[in-house]
């Protein structure tokens, strides 16, 4: 009997502390800005249809949204990269600016020529800091900042950050195109 209560325990103690671990693990990883590049497309690939899925390591994109999910695979392979691109592609809206309101950007993605400027609305009463990466933007509550779309050609993620807003998932993204 009292074998049979200490495996029990065992058992419960093991769950309970590799749950702290994914837990601990997970805030790691999704504590970092996302910054990725443009992988290259040969004219060899074929442009599958993004909007099935396949298998668990293929990822779809149905909609303008279903980019963020993208940000949080934690090894995307060549073939989620390719996907993720041409999703891209389809649904990044063309502009200079953006508005954030409770963390969502509006476009999800702006597509915008490098080193041209981006104005950047937060519609809340709440002041955010936009994190991208290696920067970070203080954007003040109900009012409008610029940034220069100076990092680079490809996507780059960006979260809000501050009060409420900690281990937030990807806000949206600037395509930065040449």
């Amino acid at each position: 009997m009292k074998n049979g209560i200490l495996v029990y325990l065992g058992a419960i103690i093991l769950i309970i502390t590799l749950g702290v671990w994914g837990y601990y693990l997970y805030n790691q990883r999704v504590g970092s800005g996302i910054s990725r590049p443009t992988p290259s497309l040969t004219q060899n690939q074929q442009t599958a249809d993004n909007k099935t899925q396949a298998s668990p390591q293929n990822i779809f994109f149905a909609h303008e949204t279903s980019l963020l999910t993208y940000a949080d695979l934690p090894s995307p392979t060549q073939d989620q990269n390719v996907k993720f691109f041409e999703a891209l592609q389809e649904y990044a809206i063309p502009g200079e600016e953006i508005t954030i309101s409770k963390c969502k950007a509006t476009p999800t993605a702006l597509k915008v020529k490098l080193g041209k400027d981006i104005k950047v609305t937060n519609n809340n009463n709440v002041e955010y800091t936009l994190i991208r990466s290696t920067k970070q933007y203080s954007l003040p509550a109900n009012q409008t900042i610029t940034i220069k779309s100076d990092f680079g050609v490809g996507a780059h993620g960006f979260r809000c950050g501050g009060m409420g807003f900690e281990n937030q998932p990807v806000a949206g993204y600037f395509y930065v195109i040449e």
